[in-house]
């Protein structure tokens, strides 16, 4: 099997129903599968969870893994010489 290629995730990002595989060899595989919920559902229900119960921060993602996952973000912008508007 072929080595390389990439995936396309088509919009709406936060709850894809398509996405495209294009190998490096020239196969190409479309997959469709409806979407069940709204996106970011477990996420949100998990937050108000939360919010009910009086907590501040989640034993699932605690801020320290927040901050890890924004600096990692952050050094992949900077590698890529990727700026926002303002900075």
């Amino acid at each position: 099997m072929a080595k390389g290629g990439h995936v396309t995730i088509h919009e709406p990002w936060w709850n894809p129903s398509r996405a495209t595989i294009r190998y490096a060899d020239g196969r190409v595989v479309e997959l469709d599968e409806p979407f069940e919920g709204g996106g970011l559902n477990y996420e949100t229900a998990h937050f108000c969870e939360l919010i009910r119960a009086g907590q501040l921060e989640s034993p699932l993602m605690p801020h320290s893994r927040s901050l890890q996952m924004i600096a990692m973000a952050d050094a992949a912008r900077a590698a890529l010489g990727l700026k926002f508007a303002g900075e």
